[in-house]
């Protein structure tokens, strides 16, 4: 039941925000093949901003950089 519950507050919420964006902004929409995560610990936010800042210096490694 809880796991419904977020699933729930997480579309109402993205509802919310894309009606007050969209009267901001018409063209808006959220990016595809993307979706929400809690950050819930110090040690989540701490993994997710290492991502964040290691990832670019990965890119030339990745099989899909035109290298």
């Amino acid at each position: 039941m809880a796991a419904n519950l977020n699933t729930q507050n997480t579309i109402g919420c993205e509802n919310h925000v894309s009606s007050i964006l969209k009267t901001a902004n018409s063209s808006f929409a959220w990016q595809p093949r993307f979706y929400e995560h809690i950050i819930r610990n110090d040690r989540a936010f701490y993994n997710i901003q290492k991502y964040i800042v290691d990832n670019p210096m990965k890119w030339q490694e990745d099989r899909f950089s035109k290298k």
